[in-house]
């Protein structure tokens, strides 16, 4: 049993780590179960070997083992999915629905004060949770579903899409409190009839390597733009290929991520001012970062889109869209960004003027480096923590 101390469970990791740190930094952490490992330096498995870019790609945490269980079979079992011609996207959500349920058979036994779950995964173990009395917290990275569900990924789910729907609406209707990472989010989580005060935005942060420094190696008179995460049609993959196709030589675009489409890829490459890295350690994402002139994120919607105050911990001024919940950074440190809609027109407009004005980037530099400061992790696990506290 818990004692009283709180469950924080995920089938992946997105931010999940930080928020279990930040109860583990006043005592009130329980139990932390995710499928994706972590390491710490008194970890055993931390002295076998394991190639280094595997390594790299492990995030750390000080989090003693006996606090966290990591099942990675839920993490391998989706990298073997991704290999295989199935529908990845509907895989990976049975996943989810199955670590739910595992989950779920062990509330019970284990008996925490609390239980933090994540979309599309603990719509069972908060049903298990609330017959026993125990509070629920859904930390939602995304906004309402009923807002996103045109999402182009979901059209092509058809014959799960219900179940994926029932999951997140019980998982909202069953959260006694819903943590989301903008009033962006939280918006669309009231248009479509979730109460004010079960709603509580708490922005997410950036902790760059120590050691990084915002060093441009490229020629003064050309622009670099970099675009990191997963292209997809929610992130406008489409618009942003279309104008520095349509921009040529003025302006040089480095893409870092995964892709939902081989297509997208494949534009990628026929387009010379246009670099396509694929996946990179965060570590390396940071550096290329902050190799350039400016980060865009221009998505159709996005519920925070925390690579924007990672850009900004680094000094490099962003580009976001209207429907990108980080822009509340760019609207509380106006001079660290550019707020634009979403269009390609008005995109092509911006980094046109940028790409005349240069001087402007570099004027936003030290905005940047004060938003990013104040979007830290360290500030997120604090604030996340008090409001934790006052539920318990």
């Amino acid at each position: 049993m818990l004692c009283g101390k709180i469950l924080v469970a995920h089938p992946g990791l997105q931010h999940s780590y930080q928020l279990a740190e930040a109860l583990y930094e006043i005592d009130s952490l329980g139990l932390y179960i995710s499928g994706t490992p972590l390491k710490n330096h008194a970890d055993i498995w931390g002295s076998v070997f394991i190639p280094k870019k595997i390594e790299a790609k492990i995030r750390s945490t000080s989090i003693p083992l006996n606090l966290r269980q990591h099942n990675i079979s839920w993490h391998i079992a989706r990298l073997i999915a991704n290999k295989l011609p199935i529908n990845n996207f509907e895989f990976n959500y049975r996943m989810f629905h199955m670590f739910d349920a595992w989950i779920a058979s062990r509330i019970s036994k284990l008996r925490p004060s609390i239980v933090v779950g994540y979309d599309n995964s603990c719509a069972r173990t908060f049903e298990v949770a609330k017959s026993l009395g125990i509070k629920c917290i859904l930390d939602a990275p995304s906004v309402h579903y009923e807002y996103a569900k045109e999402d182009v990924f979901l059209k092509k789910s058809i014959k799960y899409r219900d179940s994926i729907k029932k999951q997140k609406l019980q998982e909202v209707s069953l959260a006694d409190q819903i943590i989301v990472c903008s009033n962006f989010a939280a918006s669309t989580y009231e248009a479509n009839g979730v109460e004010p005060n079960r709603l509580k935005v708490i922005h997410l942060g950036s902790e760059p390597p120590l050691s990084l420094q915002r060093i441009r190696r490229h020629k003064k008179d050309e622009l670099r733009f970099v675009f990191a995460g997963t292209m997809s049609f929610r992130k406008s993959t489409d618009i942003l290929l279309a104008v520095f196709r349509e921009l040529g030589s003025v302006a040089q675009l480095t893409i870092v991520g995964g892709s939902e489409s081989k297509q997208w890829i494949d534009e990628c490459n026929s387009l010379p001012n246009v670099s396509y890295l694929g996946h990179k350690p965060q570590s390396e994402l940071y550096e290329i970062i902050a190799e350039s002139d400016c980060l865009i994120l221009p998505s159709r919607f996005d519920a925070f889109g925390m690579v924007v105050v990672e850009a900004l911990s680094v000094g490099t001024p962003v580009i976001v869209s209207e429907n990108v919940g980080a822009k509340e950074v760019v609207e509380m440190f106006p001079g660290a960004g550019i707020i634009t809609p979403v269009n390609a027109c008005a995109i092509k407009d911006t980094i046109k003027k940028l790409v005349s004005s240069p001087t402007k980037l570099e004027n936003m530099n030290d905005a940047a480096y004060q938003s990013g400061a104040y979007f830290s992790w360290r500030r997120y696990r604090k604030r996340v923590s008090e409001f934790v506290s006052d539920l318990s």
